[in-house]
């Protein structure tokens, strides 16, 4: 699979999440339900992260600085989702209006982190690497997904290897 196919996947994915997580998050009967939205998120986001760092690891070395400049600007995009991921997770009950706040303000650093990526990082990677470096990064992005989950013995992990068997 191409990294830049897998890398929108994982993005649509989090905002999709997160979208969900704001229509429900008032409401005082789905406190169970934003809790395990929340995890998936948190899951989700960990390892996209650190999968996206080991393919890019690679790429980053031989790419240049607007290429290493971009990967940074993901990296500390990431971390500051991440710090709201948490933030969301240990906001107050789902009838505080503090749990709603932080997940605006998280959709909206996840929504500039994506604009980011796919008007830069994907132009540099579209320009720079051919259609199988591209699929190359993306094995190896998803390889780390499934070495990862593999470790944390979870069952998405045979998920992965069949989208990366495909």
């Amino acid at each position: 699979m191409d990294i830049l196919e897998l890398m929108r996947d994982d993005h649509l994915d989090s905002l999709t999440t997160v979208r969900e997580l704001l229509t429900i998050a008032e409401r005082v009967d789905a406190r169970d339900r934003v809790a395990v939205l929340l995890e998936r998120l948190g899951e989700g986001l960990a390892l996209h992260m650190q999968s996206e760092q080991a393919a890019f690891g690679k790429g980053a070395q031989r790419r240049g600085p607007d290429f290493d400049e971009l990967v940074q600007r993901s990296t500390r995009d990431h971390q500051m989702i991440s710090r709201l991921v948490r933030l969301c997770g240990s906001a107050p009950p789902c009838a505080d209006l503090r749990l709603y706040r932080a997940l605006s303000t998280l959709e909206d650093v996840l929504s500039g982190h994506i604009s980011r990526v796919q008007y830069q990082l994907f132009q540099v990677l579209y320009d720079q690497l051919d259609r199988e470096e591209r699929h190359d990064l993306g094995h190896l992005m998803m390889a780390e997904q499934v070495r990862l989950l593999g470790s944390r013995g979870e069952p998405r992990a045979q998920d992965v290897q069949q989208q990366q068997a495909a």
